[in-house]
C-alpha cells in the first residue's frame, strides 16, 4: 500500500553544519536561479516535507508473516535567510529537492525504530534527517 505523508518543519534535522555549502538555489523575490554559498550568521529553515512510502505485508498461507515500512520519496524546500552584520535578513533563497533529486541525487534510508511492531501501532514516518553533503536523507518511522 502507498502513501504519502506530509512532515512538518519541526521535525526535520539537518546533520552537518551547512556553513561554507554552496548550494544551487532560487531567489524567493525574483525566481533567479543562482548558486549561493552559507555563510554562519545565515538562518535555515524549512517547508513541509512530503514522503512517500509503502506499508508491506509479507503474507503466507498460514497468516502474516511480517510488516515493513519503507520511504520511496521526499520532497520539499529549506529556505535559507541570508543575514547582514546588523542581523537583518537581506535576502531569502530555496533549495528545492524535488523527487526526482531523490531518484538522481540522493539515497534515501529508511530508519524503522519498531522492531516489533504489533498491528495496534500507529505506523507513519515521524522524522527526516537531511545531510546535504553525503546527499543522504534519512526518513524515520
Amino acid at each position: 500500500m502507498d502513501f504519502t505523508t506530509k512532515i512538518d518543519s519541526k521535525d526535520i534535522d539537518i546533520s552537518h553544519r551547512l556553513e561554507g555549502m554552496t548550494l544551487q538555489v532560487t531567489h524567493t523575490s525574483t525566481g533567479k536561479p543562482q548558486e549561493y554559498t552559507i555563510k554562519e550568521d545565515d538562518e535555515v529553515k524549512f517547508s513541509e516535507f512530503m514522503v512517500s512510502w509503502v506499508f508491506d505485508i509479507e503474507a503466507r498461507t498460514w497468516g502474516i508473516k511480517g510488516l515493513s515500512v519503507y520511504a520511496t520519496g521526499v520532497h520539499g524546500s529549506i529556505f535559507i535567510n541570508e543575514i547582514d552584520q546588523e542581523g537583518n535578513e537581506i535576502n531569502e533563497y530555496e533549495y528545492h529537492i524535488t523527487e526526482k533529486d531523490c531518484d538522481e541525487l540522493f539515497k534515501i534510508e529508511t530508519i524503522d525504530t519498531q522492531e516489533e511492531r504489533k498491528l495496534i501501532d500507529d505506523i507513519s514516518p515521524c522524522d527526516i534527517e537531511i545531510d546535504l553533503k553525503e546527499k543522504v536523507i534519512k526518513v524515520i518511522f
